[in-house]
């Protein structure tokens, strides 16, 4: 997939629309794709933003009983949540229980 649909101009896949043309599209799919094997580590680690999104956030986001927002920068990323903000390096974890952020000293498996 990346070696037929992928644009060094934006940094992201082009869509194929229906006159068999390529195009540019943000959306949600985005995501889905963050820890697949489509995606390797020039674009999931990157200590510069991606072209398609250089001020990314996701808001409300609920995990159990966690509802928090995610405000990524260049080489950190904060988590909001319940009135309290928490900013983590990239490649650490941050844990939200029983409405006490901690940062998890472990890096992600990904780095």
């Amino acid at each position: 997939m990346k070696q037929a649909l992928w644009n060094p101009q934006t940094q992201w896949f082009d869509f194929i629309n229906g006159n068999g043309q390529p195009e540019t599209r943000w959306t949600v799919q985005i995501i889905y794709l963050y820890g697949s094997a489509v995606l390797d580590t020039a674009e999931e680690v990157s200590p510069m933003p991606a072209a398609y999104a250089p001020h990314t956030a996701l808001r409300v986001v609920k995990i159990r009983d966690a509802v928090f927002d995610i405000e990524l920068g260049d080489k950190e990323y904060k988590v909001l949540s319940g009135g309290k903000t928490i900013v983590a390096p990239m490649g650490s974890t941050v844990s939200i229980k029983k409405n006490v952020m901690s940062i998890s000293k472990e890096t992600s498996k990904h780095l």
